[in-house]
């Protein structure tokens, strides 16, 4: 057995969900095989891990210490000083850097709020999605889901939220 053939079985198990169940049967999938012996993958793992453990603890870290208030709709809010910028390693591979504002470059800048807009709008299109799901709800309010209200309507939800 290997990592992703863990993985597959405990979300297999759990029904495709990601909580605790998941966690604690791969879990013990990770210790009954390196109490077995049987190959080097839990200490890859639990290297791999808490590789990325601390790199979400030094992510955080450097977020918690570089903060800048920002005035916005009247109030006057923290938020980080840095955004993520695409920066490539000796490879050519691309990878995002959370850079300070003040470090950035104007071009960085640029790249940064065009993609901060970009996702706006993805977000934007989302609480669309929202709001037409719940006008599902508003038209056939006792239906069991937006589902059961598109049918009730004579409709699918893809074809309402295409309206």
């Amino acid at each position: 057995m290997n990592i992703q053939d863990a993985l597959d079985e405990a979300l297999d198990i759990c029904g495709g969900k990601t909580g605790p169940d998941a966690t604690d049967y791969f879990l013990a999938k990770l210790l009954g095989a390196a109490l077995e012996g049987e190959d080097d993958w839990p200490a890859r793992f639990t290297i791999d891990a808490e590789r990325e453990k601390a790199q979400r603890m030094l992510k955080n870290r450097a977020r918690q210490r570089s903060t800048v208030l920002v005035a916005h709709n009247g109030a006057i809010l923290t938020k980080p000083a840095r955004g993520g910028i695409r920066s490539h390693d000796g490879d050519a591979a691309a990878f995002f850097q959370q850079t300070l504002f003040v470090e950035m470059t104007w071009h960085q800048v640029l790249d940064w709020a065009s993609m901060v807009e970009a996702m706006a709008e993805g977000v934007a299109v989302q609480v669309t999605i929202g709001r037409r799901l719940l006008q599902l709800l508003d038209a056939v309010p006792e239906s069991e889901g937006p589902a059961d209200a598109a049918a009730q309507l004579g409709t699918t939800v893809a074809d309402w939220l295409a309206s």
